[in-house]
């Protein structure tokens, strides 16, 4: 019956925050495992020092990657999936997280950025 009115039935919206949840559980994961031995983790001074001349460590390189793929498959099929009644706040969230992801890539504040 739900599915004739157009709305999500409860076993779609369970995927689909299943798949969610697993990814953002992984990646976490990952997460913690790359930025664990990263000096500026522990002490975020180091995220300053000879600022913006920091190399990108490989690890930081896939966890941009990651995420901003992430977030523009997301932003990208909110369009095509069922509407929700949050759409307008889940459109600002995504515009501004891949705002952020991008601005703190381009200026050089990956290490900022990777701890947020």
């Amino acid at each position: 019956q739900t599915q004739l009115a157009g709305k999500p039935s409860p076993l779609s919206k369970f995927t689909e925050t299943g798949w969610r949840w697993i990814f953002y559980f992984t990646m976490h994961m990952v997460s913690v495992l790359a930025m664990w031995s990263k000096p500026w983790v522990w002490n975020t001074s180091y995220c300053w020092y000879n600022y913006p001349f920091h190399p990108v460590d490989p690890a930081v390189w896939w966890h941009y990657m990651w995420e901003l793929a992430f977030y523009w498959s997301l932003f990208i099929s909110q369009f095509f999936d069922a509407k929700r009644k949050d759409f307008l706040e889940m459109f600002i969230h995504h515009v501004a997280t891949l705002a952020l992801l991008i601005l703190s890539w381009t200026n050089h504040m990956h290490r900022m950025g990777s701890l947020v």
